[in-house]
């Protein structure tokens, strides 16, 4: 596997268009028509600038182990310091740039397994540096989107693009050149059989773009339009949570705390009902940064929130708060709480990091619907809510992994007491501290889960060894318009 670099430099004069991005709702959300909050518009703040250093990542598939080559596209005579970041798992590397023959800075990992990385310059800007880069392995290879496959994300308020190059078709090593329509890119790029690679490029201005694929192996070139609106009117990304810990009374209710991603360039004050009384809290959030806000305490159960922006944008999610008044630290890593709701199930497990933060297993009995791999990223406990799927009946549930075998049984009776609550009996409570989080909402067919339970990430499948036979070859030139 050998990857070269030409001539490394970039700068981005498309022209800035204003398109806003659509946001999805639910029919029954649509039709509420709720008006946002009047409050005071922000005053207009300096923007976030184009990100420094411009990145470019190239990062090959395997089956076990591969290469993320990180140009950093600057001549100057000092090394940058570039640390590859594993997400969801302790991976952390660091490696000092060398300059090229081309005039960009290189850094070069090796022995990089499949999985989810961030890219991070020594100095890169906190609010737009840094890029997201993903290692799949070589059986991902999606034969069905071709040869050229683009993707767009915002951050701060400017385009991170990633192109993806494949060889689907088989039978022999192809050669391709991959340019983009503002002439600011080029890479020659030479591919093995079944192999594709992935191309994120950060610092992209607001236009319309095209990628463009060509060859002699290829009867045309494949030329594929995207478009990048990230400066303005994006919706934020939302998350609540709420906490049962930090409070002078376990028995009260939980406040829910709302982080707000400002995916623009320009702050934006953003306004958030609250759930309970007729009162509202307001956040101003700089582009490219996260705000928090602690609203009203709320009672166990889903909840929605909604957030209004002062650039019109509206998003609402779900949140889900767990019962306080029941959460007890289980030193066997595992509680399950059980109560019946108008002659329903409703089955809470809940899974503690006092075996530290290993890898452990879930699993119900004879049935493989709940079975569940638990790892722990931060020192939180992770739950999950099942709603009607437990019929009446014995159950037994085992925990097993970071030196936890754990077994508990629970029975469920709803049919002949509709509204009751019991909970397994579990060893007496300790001191241990451990912060719950409370679920992103419900969702059809589904449980209730923990945030961090719902968003735990794959580090990535071990498949075949790549075969020796396999040839990736890349050369980029990027130039100055």
């Amino acid at each position: 596997m050998h990857t070269t670099v030409a001539r490394a430099a970039r700068v981005v004069t498309a022209a800035a268009v204003g398109i806003m991005l659509a946001l999805s709702a639910s029919p029954a959300l649509a039709q509420e028509q709720v008006k946002p909050p009047v409050g005071d518009q922000p005053a207009q703040p300096s923007e976030v600038e184009q990100p420094r250093p411009l990145l470019s990542a190239v990062a090959v598939c395997a089956d076990t182990v591969s290469s993320v080559d990180v140009h950093v596209l600057d001549d100057r005579d000092e090394p940058y310091r570039v640390t590859l970041l594993g997400a969801g798992s302790p991976f952390i590397r660091h490696q000092d740039t060398k300059l090229t023959d081309s005039l960009d800075h290189l850094a070069t990992f090796a022995d990089v397994p499949p999985g989810q990385y961030r890219v991070v310059p020594g100095e890169g800007d906190e609010a737009a540096g840094g890029i997201d880069v993903v290692v799949k392995p070589c059986k991902d290879i999606e034969p069905e989107k071709g040869q050229l496959d683009v993707e767009v994300e915002c951050k701060a308020g400017w385009g991170i693009v990633t192109f993806i190059v494949a060889n689907p078709d088989g039978g022999e090593t192809k050669q391709y050149t991959l340019t983009t329509s503002d002439l600011a890119t080029q890479y020659e790029i030479e591919l093995g059989d079944g192999m594709f690679l992935r191309i994120t490029e950060n610092g992209f201005d607001d236009g319309d773009y095209a990628a463009i694929l060509s060859g002699e192996q290829l009867k045309e070139p494949i030329r594929k339009e995207f478009t990048v609106a990230c400066a303005a009117e994006n919706a934020p990304k939302v998350k609540a949570s709420a906490h049962c810990d930090g409070k002078d009374d376990i028995n009260t209710a939980a406040p829910i705390v709302v982080e707000i991603e400002n995916p623009n360039r320009s702050t934006v004050k953003y306004t958030i009902p609250a759930i309970v009384v007729n009162t509202s809290q307001t956040l101003s959030v700089g582009g490219g940064s996260t705000g928090m806000v602690e609203l009203d305490t709320t009672g166990v159960g889903d909840h929605i929130i909604r957030v209004y922006g002062s650039d019109g944008t509206i998003v609402s999610t779900g949140v889900s708060v767990d019962n306080c008044a029941t959460v007890k630290i289980d030193e066997d890593g595992l509680q399950i709480y059980t109560r019946c709701l108008d002659g329903k199930s409703e089955v809470t497990f809940r899974y503690f990091p006092t075996a530290g933060q290993g890898k452990r297993s879930f699993k119900v009995d004879g049935n493989s619907r709940y079975d569940n791999e638990i790892e722990f990223t931060e020192e939180r406990y992770l739950w999950e809510r099942w709603n009607g799927f437990f019929d009446d009946g014995t159950y037994t549930a085992r925990l097993v992994g970071a030196g936890l075998n754990t077994v508990e049984k629970f029975t469920l009776n709803c049919s002949e007491t509709p509204t009751t609550t019991t909970t397994t009996a579990p060893p007496a409570p300790t001191t241990t501290t451990v912060p719950p989080q409370a679920s992103p909402g419900p969702a059809e067919d589904l449980p209730v889960t923990g945030a961090a339970v719902g968003t735990m990430v794959a580090v990535g499948a071990a498949a075949l060894a790549l075969g020796g036979g396999l040839l990736v070859l890349v050369r980029r030139r990027r130039t100055a318009k």
